[in-house]
């Protein structure tokens, strides 16, 4: 603990602390539960032969579709979330003059949010890889990440209105004041005025539905029990693509400040070198 007291001085350090210690304990949950205890990879598939014998195959396929499509979507889930927090820290700090970026955690707004929403989804991304043969449990364990993720949207919400408008985080006076103040104009937009915390929301309620009906079904015909596992991906499918489309948009306007910022900073460099020919 004192070791960790004193490597994690600046909100960048607990930041990236959270991410890795996201990241390590889900990957190693994932590898031991799905694998080994829940796909039964190494009853169906002893050598690599196995993997090429087509009737083990379908035989796999048809025996573990339903966990094999929760596999499926919970794997995705956590590939894109990655995906995109790797970007959350540089585009964060991209917002900050150099000499006024947030390094104090006791600032941050709601920061009881961060922890709990990182700690409590490794807990239900684990349980619902535990879980990937119980559609019944596993839509309640995501319906709950879901609204971690309002909880998430609504504590950077406050954080986006309190550091973009403080005195002592403005942008300093300089050529970068302007592309600063555009960034984040970008973050505010794609923060307030995409329909993120209602995509989350409502994608939350897509798996409250899939959970009632699942219970509702445990006793009916087979012939409709696949409705929940159809319920669930159409939402979550839906839910990425949107979100996909609200990041990418984002992410080409930050890029395009970028390119405009590398321009003025070689237009700087060429300008300073031809003052020193010139002086010489």
């Amino acid at each position: 603990m004192l070791y960790l007291k004193k490597r994690m001085r600046t909100l960048k350090d607990i930041s990236l602390f959270m991410l890795t210690f996201w990241k390590t304990a889900i990957a190693a949950g994932y590898l031991l539960i799905l694998l080994k205890y829940k796909l039964n990879f190494s009853y169906y598939f002893q050598s690599w032969r196995d993997f090429v014998d087509l009737q083990k195959l379908v035989e796999f396929l048809v025996n573990n579709s339903g966990a094999l499509s929760l596999s499926i979507l919970i794997l995705s889930v956590f590939v894109l979330i990655n995906k995109d927090g790797e970007k959350w820290i540089p585009q964060a700090e991209q917002c900050f003059s150099t000499n006024k970026i947030p390094t104090n955690w006791a600032n941050v707004r709601a920061r009881w949010i961060i922890p709990f929403v990182i700690v409590t989804n490794i807990i239900i991304f684990i349980a619902a890889a535990y879980f990937v043969d119980d559609v019944v449990v596993f839509c309640a364990l995501f319906m709950m990440h879901h609204l971690n993720a309002v909880l998430w949207l609504v504590a950077f919400q406050a954080n986006i209105r309190y550091y973009f408008t403080a005195p002592a985080y403005l942008p300093s006076s300089g050529p970068r004041k302007k592309l600063i103040l555009e960034r984040r104009d970008v973050m505010r937009r794609f923060m307030f005025e995409t329909y993120n915390v209602y995509r989350e929301g409502i994608t939350a309620i897509a798996y409250g539905i899939a959970l009632l009906t699942a219970i509702l079904l445990q006793t009916q015909n087979a012939h409709f029990r696949p409705a929940p596992y159809l319920i669930v991906l159409t939402a979550e499918l839906a839910n990425q693509l949107i979100s996909y489309r609200e990041r990418k948009e984002r992410d080409a306007a930050l890029s395009q400040i970028t390119e405009r910022e590398i321009e003025i900073s070689d237009a700087d460099a060429d300008r300073i070198s031809k003052a020193a020919v010139e002086r010489q």
